[in-house]
């Protein structure tokens, strides 16, 4: 289901809604550059992230861009239990509800 040729069907997606995808496209550009927090720093949340939303795209996107932005292996092991922790965390608050 999951394929990463899959993306080259965004192209599509652009054509069928140029002003929207072009304006979400510079968004992200903007986002990831560095700024106060440095572009590495950013890809190495965005793993995080990626791996709490549980979306393979993201996650194989973000390590790529996360390895060419300098962060090495025990960076991108670091954030994924971060990821780990957050989603665990999440449950046992909410688990409070319970009692």
């Amino acid at each position: 289901m999951y394929d990463m040729k899959n993306l080259e069907k965004l192209k599509q997606l652009g054509k069928l809604t140029p002003e929207a995808f072009t304006t979400f496209l510079a968004f992200n550009e903007a986002v990831f550059k560095d700024g106060h927090i440095p572009a590495k720093y950013k890809e190495l949340m965005a793993i995080a992230l990626a791996l709490t939303t549980q979306c393979p795209y993201c996650i194989e996107d973000h390590k790529i861009r996360a390895k060419q932005a300098g962060a090495t292996d025990e960076e991108i092991a670091e954030a994924a239990m971060l990821a780990g922790a957050m989603r665990a965390g999440g449950a046992i608050a909410h688990a409070s509800h319970l009692l």
